[in-house]
């Protein structure tokens, strides 16, 4: 496989075959790693110069998930160019989603804004069409890191354990 432009980050398939790539200012392309051919462009993502991991899922992994520069979540159909799904709540870049390998229809994504924000699907009454739709479920999770002890400090008096 050759790209003309830096490969940022990819990702294969379950069965081996296909391969995401996410390329620098060219955004996601799937690769036939058998065949050695470009497949698809996935439109809409932003992809400049920062690493962002996009990912094969659902059921059958019939579908591609991306984050992008633009602080959305990008999810397509496998056969398809234009996305089925654009997913905002970030305030930052995107730069990794996974889906559930156990419910294939939830996925998480991680952004710069320092948050992780879970996906499902939305409620019956929330579709305008027959797309599938993804909300968030319960909001934003924030993670946050704990100050590391100094090696002068005196841990046996440090009685704050919240995270």
């Amino acid at each position: 496989i050759v790209e003309d432009h830096p490969i940022m980050s990819f990702s294969i398939d379950d069965s081996g075959r296909l391969a995401l790539l996410n390329v620098a200012t060219q955004g996601v392309h799937l690769w036939d790693l058998q065949d050695k051919v470009l497949v698809r462009k996935y439109q809409g993502v932003t992809q400049g110069f920062y690493t962002i991991h996009s990912c094969f899922g659902g059921v059958n992994q019939d579908f591609v998930a991306s984050g992008s520069e633009d602080n959305k979540v990008y999810v397509w159909h496998l056969k398809r160019e234009l996305p089925i799904a654009v997913l905002s709540g970030h305030t930052r870049t995107v730069n990794c989603v996974t889906w559930n390998p156990q419910i294939p229809g939830m996925l998480a994504s991680a952004s710069d804004d320092g948050t992780v924000r879970v996906w499902g699907p939305a409620a019956a009454d929330d579709e305008s069409d027959d797309l599938p739709c993804l909300s968030p479920l319960d909001g934003a999770v924030r993670v946050v890191e704990k100050d590391k002890p100094s090696a002068e400090s005196d841990d046996s008096t440090d009685t704050d354990d919240e995270v």
